[in-house]
């Protein structure tokens, strides 16, 4: 696994000799010992040949266990430091005004998706994304973004944060990149993948199906639906603790509300499952 041929590079074995056996051979990439401080999410699209050369020496200690052993190496400073939070180069800006140096306000309308109305006025759609809370001046009711036209500049919103139009557990991605090599089961006519699925950092893994489709676009199906999955996410796939690749997701949908499909008992599920209570 490539995580204990990591581990054993930074542990004395001769980088040289590792790299001649790794020559011919791909290595994996594995999910780090520490959940909250996995970036294999981030790392989804590295090359085969750059991975070869990546060394993570801290890929089986959690966060705390390397604070101690600053610590006792005498780096208390750094073993004190807070850990930096958001977008570093944003700072304590709010996100809407820093995008506003660089893309000029557009306003537009609000419109209400089940009553079709004009609910509200936005200052521009690049200040909001799928599944955010917007602020509407008079509503008396939280809504969220479900749609997104730039030709009409409109935002479509929905009340609630578990309304049914948020939810779909379909969605279709561009040509994926594997890690390693494709998976044997996709190579099959009409074979079918059996994995798991985030399109967020840190979001627990969903058991999906992975379909391949003309042009090497993929097909997945969700075992339970997620909230504001939105087209220019990247779908990550995991087998155990593997990441195998990732692509650019292409099309999300059909909602469960255009279905006319009820989703509450599966959002309660998931938010067991997010909260580790199951």
């Amino acid at each position: 696994m490539i995580r204990n041929v990591i581990v054993a590079m930074s542990g004395g074995v001769d980088s040289a000799m590792t790299a001649l056996l790794l020559k011919n051979k791909d290595v994996r990439l594995l999910q780090a010992q520490d959940s909250n401080k996995d970036q294999t999410f981030f790392l989804s699209q590295i090359p085969q040949q750059t991975l070869r050369r990546c060394m993570f020496p801290l890929g089986n200690y959690l966060k705390n266990h390397v604070k101690v052993m600053a610590m006792q190496a005498g780096l208390c400073q750094i073993a004190r430091k807070k850990e930096s939070m958001g977008i570093c180069f944003v700072g304590k800006r709010e996100f809407q005004d820093f995008i506003s140096e660089y893309i000029a306000d557009k306003p537009g309308n609000y419109i209400d998706l089940d009553s079709g109305l004009q609910i509200g006025k936005h200052d521009g759609i690049h200040k909001r994304t799928i599944g955010q809370r917007c602020k509407i001046a008079g509503a008396l009711k939280p809504y969220y973004v479900f749609n997104k036209d730039q030709e009409s500049n409109t935002i479509t919103v929905v009340g609630g944060t578990t309304h049914s139009a948020l939810y779909t557990d379909f969605l279709i991605t561009r040509k994926i990149h594997w890690i390693s090599e494709e998976p044997c089961e996709l190579r099959w006519n009409n074979g079918v993948l059996n994995c798991n699925f985030r399109f967020q950092h840190r979001h627990p893994l969903i058991a999906c199906r992975v379909y391949k489709m003309s042009n090497d676009r993929l097909f997945i199906r969700l075992d339970a639906p997620l909230r504001a999955i939105t087209k220019g996410q990247y779908a990550v796939l995991y087998s155990g603790e593997e990441c195998l690749g990732s692509s650019m997701i292409t099309y999300a949908g059909p909602s469960y509300f255009a279905l006319g499909r009820n989703c509450t008992d599966y959002i309660r599920w998931h938010n067991l499952i997010a909260s580790n209570k199951v």
